[in-house]
């Protein structure tokens, strides 16, 4: 497979670093493997960077982390001066400076990521908000999976492999192997639909016809005398 100049070009940058910053920048490359079920495939770091919006993403994070903490800024600097914004999630925010090793994230447009801690081998869908509230940051062990819509709000605790389902609200702790599910939905028929609008036309109907037998009833109220 042929890849662009640029995934050629950033493959040799990070072949280039030392074998601790490799490690630090690909701490997430395993498990993504393993999620795509390509773990056989020799160039796969080549394969994700050119085909995943969110794996470039989140080389970008661990750049910056990488930058952070070593100072070493070559992989972040490339990232950020020779790769167009359309190449990353650009509605992606991942505001934690301390999230383990073994991020996947699936499609993650439109999802911000605030926690105090993020264990290892976490799954992270679309459309997620994990974020502050007055109660404290939440805290996620490992090997926990985050569906798509979910919401995770103050200083909650959610314990090692839990997971939590599309569109649930968590605001309280998370044993351990626990699984969050919201509401299901409630399906409605065409005929439960037109009888329910029948039934509140009804009632609105017999208010009106009500309203109007009271008034009715005392004309003197037109010039404000009560009877």
């Amino acid at each position: 497979m042929e890849y662009h100049r640029e995934v050629t070009d950033f493959t040799a940058l990070v072949r280039s670093l030392t074998q601790a910053d490799q490690d630090w920048l690909l701490q997430d490359l395993g498990f993504w493997q393993s999620k795509l079920r390509r773990e056989d495939q020799d160039d796969f770091f080549e394969y994700v960077f050119a085909t995943r919006q969110e794996f470039r993403s989140l080389m970008a994070y661990r750049a910056r982390r990488l930058a952070a903490e070593t100072g070493r800024t070559e992989a972040s600097e490339y990232l950020q001066q020779r790769m167009p914004l359309q190449k990353f999630v650009s509605n992606l925010f991942l505001s934690t400076n301390d999230i383990g090793p073994g991020l996947y994230l699936e499609h993650a447009f439109s999802t911000v990521v605030f926690a105090r801690r993020i264990g290892m081998n976490c799954h992270i869908n679309q459309n997620v908000t994990i974020g502050a509230a007055p109660s404290g940051i939440p805290e996620i062990g490992d090997n926990v999976e985050i569906r798509a819509g979910a919401i995770i709000i103050g200083g909650v605790h959610i314990g090692h492999n839990c997971r939590i389902g599309a569109g649930a609200v968590v605001v309280d702790n998370m044993p351990d192997g626990s699984v969050a599910v919201s509401p299901k939905a409630t399906i409605i028929t065409r005929e439960e639909k037109a009888a329910r609008k029948a039934a509140r036309n009804g009632t609105k109907q017999a208010g009106l016809g009500a309203w109007a037998a009271w008034w009715r009833a005392r004309p003197s109220r037109l010039n404000g005398r009560a009877t």
